[in-house]
Formats: structure tokens, C-alpha cells, sequence
């Protein structure tokens, strides 16, 4: 298994794809989340996240060093879940294909229960499958494809 969190550094950070000042920032921040109680997996990920630590353009393979790293000990097959890998703002969730699509269609599919994107993405999601042929004519129509 590889390290937890607490024993990352600079030089991992490096070898993930960083350069040495993005490494020695993110090391910092890092640092400075771990200095707070508690320093459970869910509270130094919501803060990774928060303070927006981890940025689009640094290397996938820095993402993933964190969050293995963060929740190096929930990997039991004893827990639950682990929690989502990426967390889109409300702006970017309302400009990715599927908000755009919500957006457009979500407040007459859902009714007053539609809120945005990311709220109310289960309720929208239990809602294509069960009404398919419903549905099946939104992507079309915003894809503009003729046939």
C-alpha cells in the first residue's frame, strides 16, 4: 500500500508532475490542513478541495497520489464508500455537458424539485432511467444530429 498523507512530501509531490514551486506551495498548504483536529480523511479532503489545492492542470497522477494518500486507511473492504474524486463547483457543473442539458431540461422534467446541477444530479439521474423514452430525445435535440 502506498503512504498516507502525513508522510508525503515535496519530493512526491515532484515525482507526481509538479515543479519544485508547485510542489513546495501545495506542500505547504497540505501542512497547514494537517496542523488542524481533526485530521480525519473526510476533513483534510473538503479542505484540499476548499482551498482549491488541487488545480485541473497539475497531473493526474498528482490527484490521484492525494486522494489514495488521504484515504490510505479507508481502503478496508469493510468501509462503506469513499467519497467522490472530483468535486466540480456549481459554475463548472452548470457549464459541463450534462448542466447545460439539466439546465435547459431539468426544471421541466423535475418540476420545483430541480434545484442545480449538483443537487439535484440524483433525482434527475433516477428520472432518465425510469421515463427513458422520455428522455432519449434531449441529448438528440442538443446534439442537433439528423438522421
Amino acid at each position: 500500500m502506498g503512504k498516507s498523507v502525513k508522510e508525503l512530501g515535496v519530493e512526491d509531490f515532484v515525482n507526481a508532475g509538479l515543479t519544485v514551486g508547485e510542489a513546495n506551495e501545495l506542500y505547504g498548504v497540505l501542512r497547514d490542513i494537517l496542523s488542524l483536529s481533526p485530521p480525519q480523511p473526510s476533513h483534510i479532503w473538503r479542505h484540499l478541495v476548499t482551498l482549491r489545492a488541487l488545480k485541473p492542470s497539475f497531473p493526474h497522477s498528482l490527484h490521484q497520489l492525494l486522494y489514495y494518500s488521504v484515504y490510505h486507511s479507508a481502503f478496508q473492504p469493510q468501509h462503506p464508500s469513499l467519497p467522490l474524486y472530483c468535486f466540480p463547483s456549481l459554475e463548472h457543473s452548470k457549464r459541463s455537458n450534462l448542466g447545460r442539458l439539466m439546465e435547459t431540461h431539468g426544471p421541466n422534467l423535475l418540476g420545483p424539485s430541480y434545484k442545480d446541477p449538483i443537487t439535484s444530479f440524483p433525482l434527475f439521474h433516477n428520472s432518465t432511467g425510469h421515463f427513458f423514452s422520455r428522455n432519449f430525445r434531449f441529448p438528440l435535440l442538443n446534439l442537433q444530429t439528423a438522421f
